[in-house]
């Protein structure tokens, strides 16, 4: 592929690889909420929660400090320190995996699907697993549903997809949904998360080992959200409709401007109408030149998971040909 022959836009001196849209709002709200004096939990905090989850459609919600105490919370409070066996792919954040461990259960590791990147359907269903972790990988859908009607308890991690409220409510819906508003996520806060739910006395108990309230007699992360946090994150929120339209925006631009010389580098998910792009993915057969190359010409291009896979980073023996394949290309 030449990278010379891609131009950005006029107005961009670089095309970066990403960067958080703060405005006034978030500014203004930030100001208004150190003027309270209530920077620790309290207001916006629930006020967050019960916004998010009547717009997804869920119980309830609990705000946490990053996404993957989010994940660490649901499979604490479901298995109660179990030891449940937790199927995750090796192409994801690690973060993911150490969610798994310090929850008291066991990852298992397990490679992914060639057209979503996420966790490989066929390999999840073929083991005796009590729960899936199953990310939404660079704005791709992942079939929740293949996920659900194997009977497993299912943690959507939506890290890296938010679809539009509107359809977000009628897509399948997961056992748990995880939200992510680190510093590089759609919607920022700088870090934090969000875990939602249907099983009220479960999302009760996640809350407790967040909190660690002194008449609940277990250990606790004691790691909640701040209202700062919940702030930016009440104004970000009401903006994700114009962020998901100029990332569409965006998208349609690059498929226009490389489709006909370049289709076959494009990674075919990226023209699905229900792919929300968090990354724009490229195939192509040195991704360290290619880098390279891009730079040159005012474009941040990155490996969307580095430098290793999880099994090799963990030393997990197994057949994992479709994360290798990605990670080399």
């Amino acid at each position: 592929m030449n990278v010379a022959s891609i131009k950005p836009p006029k107005q961009c001196a670089i095309i970066n690889h990403s960067c958080p849209d703060i405005g006034e709002q978030e500014i203004e709200a930030l100001v208004a909420c150190a003027r309270s004096l209530q920077l620790k939990g309290g207001e916006r905090v629930m006020a967050l929660e019960a916004q998010l989850a009547n717009d997804l459609g869920y119980a309830e919600a609990v705000a946490t400090t990053t996404g993957s105490q989010a994940i660490h919370l649901a499979l604490r409070a479901f298995f109660d320190s179990q030891d449940a066996l937790v199927g995750l792919p090796s192409y994801v954040c690690r973060s993911t995996y150490d969610a798994v461990r310090l929850s008291g259960c066991t990852p298992y590791l397990l490679d992914i699907d060639p057209y979503t990147f996420s966790l490989s359907v066929k390999q999840a269903t073929e083991i005796s697993l009590d729960a899936v972790i199953v990310p939404h990988m660079f704005g791709i859908r992942a079939p929740v549903e293949h996920f659900l009607d194997a009977r497993l308890l299912v943690i959507e991690d939506c890290a890296q997809r938010l679809a539009p409220v509107e359809l977000a409510r009628t897509e399948p819906k997961a056992h748990f949904r995880m939200l992510s508003f680190e510093a590089s996520k759609l919607v920022t806060c700088g870090e934090g998360g969000l875990l939602l739910g249907d099983d009220l006395p479960i999302l009760n108990r996640a809350r407790k080992l967040r909190d660690g309230p002194y008449d609940f007699p277990e250990p606790a992360v004691c790691l909640p959200m701040t209202d700062l946090q919940a702030a930016l994150s009440l104004v970000q929120w009401q903006r994700l409709p114009s962020f998901l339209g100029k990332r569409r925006q965006l998208a349609d631009f690059y498929l226009r401007s490389l489709a006909q010389d370049y289709q076959q580098q494009i990674v075919p998910a990226m023209f699905a109408a229900d792919t929300y792009h968090f990354r724009f993915l490229l195939r192509v057969d040195n991704p360290d030149a290619f880098i390279k190359a891009g730079a040159k010409h005012g474009v941040a291009f990155r490996r969307p998971v580095a430098p290793m896979g999880l099994h090799t980073l963990f030393r997990i023996d197994g057949d994992f040909p479709i994360t290798e394949k990605a990670l080399a290309h």
